[in-house]
């Protein structure tokens, strides 16, 4: 499908994205999926949780779709004091039988 962008945000790119793995993952089950994209946020790093939520509420839309049963989501979140990462790991902790966070002990430094 010509003029699609690698923006799983855009609602046609999910719908195209789906089916075509499915599609060619035919005898395949997709048991993990890694979700690690973001935005350029160095002029505004203390807005980067907020400014990467459609993202990554995007990410495990797509990745819940793809998975098989008993499959993992490993999901980058950078801090999770914004309504919308709440939620998100709400609508995680309903799907998944286990959730583990990780968190990184070491602060981006902005040169």
């Amino acid at each position: 499908m010509q003029g699609l962008s690698q923006d799983v945000c855009c609602t046609r790119q999910f719908v195209f994205i789906v089916p075509s793995c499915f599609h060619t993952l035919v005898h395949v089950s997709l048991m993990q999926v890694t979700a690690d994209g973001s935005v350029d946020c160095a002029n505004e790093p203390a807005e980067q949780e907020s400014k990467v939520a459609s993202l990554v509420y995007a990410e495990a839309v797509t990745a819940l779709s793809l998975l098989q049963p008993c499959g993992s989501l490993v999901l980058k979140m950078f801090t999770l004091f914004e309504h919308s990462s709440i939620c998100l790991m709400f609508l995680l902790c309903c799907t998944f039988e286990q959730v583990q966070l990780a968190f990184d002990d070491h602060f981006s430094v902005l040169l």
